[in-house]
């Protein structure tokens, strides 16, 4: 019998929601000395730096959950300071615009 809403984990589907220690680290590489981090205004070059060091700590095994959610925080401060609003996503169902 099935039931609507209840999930079914498999350990392969387990697998693929689990990041690998490799993939956190090879992220947290490329985050650590992405270009997009350096800035001209002091505020934002700051907050870039804080990110760079945050990566570079989870390329070392720090707590992945608290270094996640620090760099979330920073990446908000630094988007709200530079009014940088996230896109909306494309609905496969909508209309493209008309010319």
């Amino acid at each position: 019998m099935s039931r609507w809403g209840e999930a079914h984990r498999t350990d392969a589907s387990a697998a693929e929601l689990t990041p690998s220690e490799e993939s956190w680290r090879r992220g947290a590489r490329r985050l650590a000395i992405a270009p997009e981090l350096a800035s001209d205004i002091a505020e934002v070059s700051a907050l870039g730096r804080q990110v760079s060091d945050l990566a570079l700590e989870a390329t070392h095994g720090g707590p992945r959950g608290e270094i996640y959610g620090s760099i979330l925080a920073t990446c908000s401060t630094c988007h709200r300071r530079l009014a940088i609003e996230p896109e909306a996503p494309i609905s496969s169902s909508a209309a493209p615009p008309t010319k």
